[in-house]
């Protein structure tokens, strides 16, 4: 079992394996530091506490220098990530779309955090430079508390990629996309 360490404020410091957490005094995740206790992963945020970029080891030379790509996310007015970029591309990796259900289409009767979709760059690797077409798309099916609890593959013919039940507290069980009765329910 792996032991995780936690400091004073109930923020994981390490993994119990390789890696440190960093924390600003706003207790937000900002450096993930390796064994040599160089940084492999930064986050940076925005004066509203959202996080606005995200960049990691990319080249594996095992820190984070000016060769490894940096990430954006883009938000909307009601404070969910509608896309992400890499570096400085014009063109998004991914793209989200929420539901938009009450009067007028503006989401008052509706939950924020319904996402709908998810739109993905899949011909080209994350790394690389988006090619302006989103061919990946997967719906996301929620529960009545508007938890995902399954994915499905619009350009698979309507196959679930993946479900997720959940039991007491929250904890998560997965079911593969391959299992079509759900007996290999794993955590």
């Amino acid at each position: 079992m792996i032991q995780t360490a936690v400091d004073f404020l109930g923020l994981a410091s390490n993994d119990g394996q390789a890696n440190e957490y960093i924390y600003d005094v706003w207790g937000r995740l900002r450096l993930v530091n390796n064994q040599s206790a160089d940084p492999v992963t930064a986050y940076r945020y925005n004066g509203l506490n959202w996080r606005i970029a995200v960049q990691h080891d990319d080249d594996a030379d095992g820190d984070l220098d000016a060769n490894d790509l940096t990430y954006y996310h883009v938000y909307d007015e009601r404070w969910r990530m509608v896309a992400t970029f890499r570096d400085d591309d014009s063109d998004p990796k991914e793209q989200f779309v929420y539901h938009n259900a009450g009067n007028d289409g503006r989401g008052s009767a509706s939950y924020i955090d319904d996402v709908i979709l998810r739109d993905k760059d899949a011909n080209t690797d994350w790394d690389v430079q988006a090619d302006g077409t989103l061919e990946e798309r997967f719906y996301y099916l929620q529960n009545w508390r508007h938890d995902v609890v399954a994915l499905v593959d619009a350009n698979g013919g309507g196959m679930r990629v993946e479900q997720v039940r959940y039991e007491a507290y929250g904890v998560p069980s997965f079911i593969l996309a391959g299992d079509v009765n759900s007996d290999c329910v794993g955590p």
